[in-house]
């Protein structure tokens, strides 16, 4: 069994559809965690915050990290273009932070249409903390315009071809899914969900004790289909 489905099979949790941000009832102090993931293939663009620039040029595949004061800011994505947000809107978001929110913003699509989709980690984070589970934790975030997607994972590439059920199965844009794992070098892939086509990988990861490992998934064809990876900290 590898590692990652240990981390949902001992998790025990459904997806998690994300259709909006709302800032929670409970008064928690801190600032305002966000991370950006470029989602959006063969657009260079410029990311900005209630019309400041916090990027000059984002380019696909890429994620960028920002920490905000709680309140609220429009969140927007533009052409890259010359000047402070100065480029052609490609999509834009109002977001409201409260103290000490965690949320991954993708830039992808609605339809056909670009827009930007919010995944609320502290939500899963506080599910992850509520049940006493292991200080290393992994999510799957379907943000590509692919379909419901199956996730493979193994622990080498070759043991990859002999994988037959998928970790998680189904993940629709928009939902994640994820729980506890172990921290060490894994190798997932995404497939159509009851196909065998692999869309994004086989790529070979390492997943970090004591973080929180964001698997992206990202694309809108088998051409450009990606993960993005990265790893944040899992204090609230």
């Amino acid at each position: 069994m590898t590692s990652f489905k240990k981390m949902i099979m001992g998790a025990a949790v459904g997806a998690l559809a994300i259709s909006s941000i709302a800032a929670p009832t409970s008064a928690i102090s801190g600032p305002a965690k966000l991370v950006v993931v470029h989602g959006i293939p063969g657009a260079k663009v410029e990311v900005c915050v209630s019309g400041n620039e916090i990027r000059k040029v984002f380019r696909y595949g890429h994620h960028l990290r920002a920490t905000l004061d709680p309140g609220s800011y429009q969140l927007a994505v533009r052409l890259a273009a010359p000047g402070n947000c100065k480029g052609a809107l490609v999509a834009k978001k109002r977001v409201i932070l409260a103290g000490a929110e965690r949320l991954t913003v993708v830039a992808s699509y609605r339809h056909h249409a670009p827009a930007l989709l919010v995944f609320d980690d502290r939500e899963a984070l506080a599910w992850i903390k509520d049940a006493a589970f292991s200080t290393t934790f992994g999510v799957f975030q379907n943000a590509a315009r692919l379909g419901p997607l199956d996730l493979f994972v193994a622990i080498s590439i070759s043991a990859g071809t002999a994988e037959a059920t998928p970790a998680v199965p189904g993940l629709r844009k928009g939902e994640q899914q994820g729980g506890p794992t172990e921290p060490g070098t894994i190798v997932p892939w995404v497939t159509k969900t009851g196909t065998n086509r692999r869309i994004i990988g086989p790529r070979l990861m390492q997943i970090r004790e004591g973080k929180a490992n964001h698997l992206v998934a990202v694309g809108t064809n088998r051409s450009n289909a990606r993960f993005v990876f990265f790893s944040t900290t899992l204090d609230s």
